[in-house]
């Protein structure tokens, strides 16, 4: 352990996501074509403007030891193979935030082992290239939080009609 670590996953490269005008452009979508995010895009919410407690809210619905365990979490893949095996179908996932980031980035929406596999040599990757830090405030602004609603700012916007900054706790959990 700390020893081996993978040099390459092309053809993808997870040390842009550290360049501060990084886009990323999502065709899965509902209403429109396509959607554009990231630190390029002009609904780009910089972790420090993002209060507290709607960060604290990710991490406890999402993966809440986060900045503790690495790119994957045995007991997150262990619960997924358990429900995925008991259902005879894809329940869930298993994938920490490294790993959610990695797919959504840079992956398919496959769900087989094969991408999974590719997931994880992507997230270890990334977090070998990128900050714990960096790999949230990218995710928080960049998940679907609903149809075609993509990051933080489009999500205050869409539910609250606020900026990040504006939620209160309560719409921050939300």
């Amino acid at each position: 352990e700390g020893k081996c670590f993978p040099i390459s996953v092309a053809p993808h490269n997870p040390s842009l996501l550290n360049d501060p005008e990084y886009v990323f452009t999502t065709d899965y979508t509902y209403f429109v074509d396509h959607i554009t995010v990231g630190p390029g895009s002009k609904t780009f919410t910089p972790l420090n403007r993002i209060p507290p407690y709607v960060r604290a809210a990710m991490l406890l619905t999402e993966d809440k030891r986060f900045f503790d365990h690495g790119p994957l979490r045995i007991s997150f893949i262990e619960r997924g193979l358990r429900l995925n095996l008991n259902q005879r179908k894809y329940v869930y996932g298993g994938s920490t935030i490294s790993q959610q980031l990695a797919k959504n980035l840079f992956l398919d929406r496959r769900k087989n082992l094969a991408r999974k596999l590719e997931e994880a040599f992507v997230a270890w990757r990334m977090e070998n290239v990128v900050s714990k830090s960096r790999i949230l405030e990218l995710y928080i602004n960049m998940i679907e939080f609903g149809p075609d609603v993509y990051g933080i700012t489009q999500a205050a916007k869409f539910y609250f009609d606020k900026t990040p900054e504006q939620l209160t706790p309560l719409e921050g959990a939300y």
